[in-house]
């Protein structure tokens, strides 16, 4: 479980171990996706107050590659999207963080964007934060 304040600390590059977190004394490697510039902006707004993210940290692309990056790099923390939490990677309770989805659709939608509402609307119910 990590708070608000351990998570600006860490994204900063103010906290560089584990243990100063409550976790093993291992060094934090921050994983930055470059590729997914709103998912970056909203954690920085919301959870670091608008602090600069760490420049010591490992740049990859997209949230895929920040995914891969952090199974395959001992201490690692990253952001990227709920969908990709599954059971190679641990996901630490925190604040929520999220931003407005808004669909604008050039008269009535089609069928592909029909599905896409009814899956939103269904199933993907349970990524969305009200």
């Amino acid at each position: 479980k990590l708070s608000k304040d351990q998570l600006k600390d860490i994204m900063t590059g103010k906290v560089t171990n584990w243990k100063e977190v409550g976790g093993p004394d291992q060094a934090v490697q921050m994983v930055y996706g470059t590729k997914i510039p709103g998912t970056q902006a909203v954690f920085q707004k919301q959870i670091m107050d608008g602090a600069s993210y760490a420049e010591k940290r490992i740049d990859v692309t997209t949230a895929p590659e920040v995914k891969a990056k952090v199974i395959a790099t001992p201490g690692a923390i990253g952001l990227a999207p709920t969908i990709l939490i599954d059971e190679s990677v641990s996901a630490p309770e925190m604040p929520e963080v999220g931003r407005p989805i808004t669909l604008i659709t050039i008269g009535e939608p089609g069928p592909l964007v029909q599905k896409m509402i009814q899956y939103i609307m269904g199933e993907g119910k349970k990524y969305l934060v009200k």
